[in-house]
């Protein structure tokens, strides 16, 4: 959840009670008339109803912001942009570096022509989450990036992954909290989808 979605979620919690208290402050409740109480109960479930609405609405759009793209020497994210790699084994790498470092901002990159980039598959996030351990080591490989890896990143990222040095997973790491669906598209005989839930699971199906 952004914080304007909290932002949103106290002014409505602040503005109901203020009403709550005008409401017996100007003596309109009355002991023998229910109204008073059917009112704010009416008032009340269509708060939470809101909340709700909202934070269904803030998942969604996170869902889709976590959707990527994958080509067969590229990804796109609508956040990230166009990441290109060379070995075929570091997609699911790449792709876990990206989801990590999501802002969930509303900056969005365009989508690549169809005649520039021919995606073979579409991977759906419903719920990822790194473990403690590997928010740790991000954190320190962040740490000691040179100042050459840390200059500003143009539109349209370009990520050269020439061996397993650059993104690793550690052997005997767990698995992050990663399930979601992979589309395989096929114009020819339809989209084929299916579930994964883990890591492992995602690279059997890319695979």
């Amino acid at each position: 959840m952004k914080k304007s979605n909290w932002a949103v979620f106290a002014i409505l919690v602040v503005i109901s009670a203020f009403l709550l208290w005008l409401w017996y402050y100007l003596g309109f409740n009355r002991v023998d008339n229910p109204f008073d109480l059917v009112l704010s109960i009416c008032w009340w479930i269509g708060v939470g109803v809101l909340c709700w609405l909202i934070y269904r609405s803030e998942k969604k759009r996170q869902e889709q912001i976590r959707t990527i793209y994958v080509a067969p020497n590229a990804l796109f994210n609508s956040e990230r942009g166009i990441v290109k790699f060379d070995d075929p084994e570091q997609r699911v790498p790449l792709m876990e570096d990206i989801l990590a470092n999501l802002k969930y901002d509303f900056h969005k990159e365009d989508m690549p022509d169809q005649d520039d980039m021919q995606f073979d598959y579409v991977v759906r996030t419903e719920d990822f989450k790194q473990d403690d351990s590997q928010r740790q080591e991000d954190a320190t490989a962040d740490q000691t990036k040179t100042p050459a890896s840390m200059a500003p990143v143009s539109p349209v990222q370009t990520a050269s992954v020439t061996g397993p040095d650059d993104i690793a997973i550690p052997e005997e790491q767990d698995d992050p909290t990663w399930k979601g669906s992979v589309v395989r598209i096929d114009h020819e005989n339809g989209n084929e989808e299916k579930d994964f839930d883990g890591l492992q699971q995602l690279v059997a199906v890319l695979a």
